[in-house]
């Protein structure tokens, strides 16, 4: 709520952008786009984000291929809850 007038302001400037054709200068990911257009029917994915961020997605891959046993030290170590009660 605090930044809602600099989001609407962004959002102007972007419009600005694109009805004026004036390039941003910087390129914007596709799934942007696809939240746009979606509305509140776009539902984030793992194939979203490693094609938005390679490195996120892969290394989420990777821990969701841990052992269990390995993911609960991980969780533990970070102070996270490990799921057992």
């Amino acid at each position: 709520p605090a930044l809602s007038e600099a989001y609407g302001f962004a959002g102007w400037l972007l419009g600005q952008s694109v009805n004026n054709r004036a390039p941003l200068g910087l390129a914007l990911p596709a799934v942007l786009f696809q939240q746009l257009l979606q509305g509140d029917t776009f539902k984030p994915s793992l194939n979203a984000l490693i094609e938005f961020d390679p490195e996120a997605g892969q290394s989420i891959c990777n821990v969701a291929g841990l052992p269990k046993d390995q993911l609960k030290g991980m969780l533990e170590l970070e102070g996270l809850p490990t799921g057992g009660h």
